[in-house]
């Protein structure tokens, strides 16, 4: 499934046909209650979020491992997008990975959601976590371990704003050094 987001927040669908030329479609929102513009668009696997202006979440894709959070447990190939509506709270950032099935969110006032494929288990609705970001989520519930994009060290404190974050702790083990540290 290939899907762009323009400038004025149209999502288009990318159409391949067998002449080998391209074509573009806009994808529905039939179903949206904001019909907000498009802020972001995550590529999963298989399946895409679209979070619009107001912090409204939608999903469009296979649902195989639960990854589209609808609370539905068919397999499921959406022509159009559809409204995550459990999570009732501004959500700010969405993540997603092409490994793991795994999928989050976070609120805009700090809540971290997970599902999908949490090490195994599907989850089929967005289940609220003691996590303070999504890289921490991404750390202890996918399988493989992957991030939901690349850390960068900019955001560290954003991240480590809660001192038992389990993925900072895991960032000073790895880089202690025992050998280097004389004094």
């Amino acid at each position: 499934m290939s899907i762009a987001l323009f400038e004025d927040g149209k999502v288009m669908r990318i159409i391949n046909d067998d002449a080998l030329n391209n074509r573009c479609e806009e994808v529905g929102f039939q179903n949206a209650a904001s019909r907000g513009k498009i802020e972001k668009l995550v590529q999963g696997y298989m399946h895409v979020f679209a979070l619009d202006e107001h912090g409204s979440l939608f999903v469009i894709g296979l649902n195989h491992e639960g990854q589209l959070g609808l609370g539905k447990r068919d397999q499921y190939r959406a022509d159009e997008f559809e409204q995550v509506s459990v999570i009732n709270e501004k959500i700010v950032d969405v993540a997603a990975s092409c490994f793991s099935c795994l999928s989050t969110a976070l609120t805009e006032s700090g809540k971290v959601y997970i599902w999908g494929n949490n090490r195994g288990v599907c989850i089929f609705e967005p289940r609220l976590t003691p996590f303070s970001s999504l890289h921490e989520a991404f750390f202890v519930c996918s399988e493989p371990w992957v991030t939901c994009r690349p850390i960068n060290v900019g955001e560290l404190p954003a991240i480590t704003s809660k001192p038992e974050n389990l993925l900072v702790g895991s960032f000073e083990k790895a880089f202690r050094d025992p050998i280097g540290t004389s004094e």
